[in-house]
């Protein structure tokens, strides 16, 4: 007697393989989205030049990459212009790497990535400047996050 359920199973499998053969992009059932995390520093410095965002671009279209997350703001330092943070890393690129980055990327899609707070030590950040040192997180014990050892 052949076993109804191991059939399903052999074509809901076979349907599967199908599926991720076909057009890059595109499944049995539709369109799928692919993400790209875009950070901010790190080995490639994406943000810092033109030249590095378009080819950032060019790379995910030719990928089939449908958005991409990018990430603009890290350690009180923002890939935007801002006065609540250093904004430095943001003219390094000659413009605004995010500006551009919507300007530039269609049709994809851009989502700015943001680590809220996320002050690592920079104690002298614009936020804690104006938000006073309450804005940093504190343990059950009234600790700053700040002041834990770096071993945690």
């Amino acid at each position: 007697m052949l076993d109804l359920r191991r059939i399903a199973l052999a074509l809901l499998l076979a349907l599967a393989a199908a599926a991720g053969c076909t057009r890059y992009g595109t499944f049995l059932w539709g369109d799928f989205e692919v993400g790209l995390w875009v950070q901010a520093e790190g080995t490639n410095r994406t943000l810092d030049s033109v030249q590095k965002m378009d080819r950032l671009i060019s790379q995910a279209r030719a990928s089939g990459v449908t958005d991409l997350y990018v990430q603009v703001y890290r350690s009180g330092r923002a890939w935007f212009p801002t006065r609540l943070a250093d904004d430095r890393p943001a003219r390094r690129a000659g413009r605004d790497p995010l500006a551009y980055l919507l300007e530039k990327a269609g049709p994809l899609r851009v989502h700015a990535w943001i680590n809220a707070f996320a002050l690592a030590r920079n104690a002298e950040a614009p936020i804690i400047r104006e938000l006073g040192p309450g804005a940093v997180l504190h343990d059950q014990h009234g600790r700053s996050l700040q002041s834990y050892p770096r071993s945690g």
